[in-house]
């Protein structure tokens, strides 16, 4: 065989094994976990509670969710975040969620992000 035949199979052999690694991370996301009804409540002694509901609309069962909030002041500076962590949510599951971000001062606005993991 000469060098560029080599060369073509190669490439014909690594292109083979990515694309069998690929399919077996599945790396496609068919769908998002849904947060709704979120609501913010100051609590006990000032705190604040952030709670809400979330689907898993991805199509097929998720190892976890992550929910997270971060709040802000009116200067855009982050004064409070925190965090929750959900396990094994079948596809179509609604779930309850609840956060206390370590906070007892005052906020203009949140934002919150969910992830998932398959």
């Amino acid at each position: 065989m000469n060098s560029q035949k080599i060369k073509v199979l190669g490439i014909f052999i690594l292109s083979i094994v990515l694309t069998v690694t690929l399919s077996a991370c599945d790396m496609s996301n068919n769908g998002e976990v849904v947060l709704f009804d979120v609501e913010v409540y100051r609590i006990e002694y000032g705190y604040i509670e952030v709670s809400g509901k979330a689907e898993n609309q991805t199509g097929r069962e998720v190892s976890s969710v992550n929910i997270s909030v971060k709040l802000y002041d009116e200067g855009d500076v982050r004064v409070a975040s925190g965090a929750t962590n959900e396990f094994n949510i079948p596809d179509g599951e609604v779930f309850e969620w609840t956060i206390f971000p370590v906070y007892d001062g005052g906020y203009d606005y949140y934002e919150l992000s969910v992830s998932h993991r398959w």
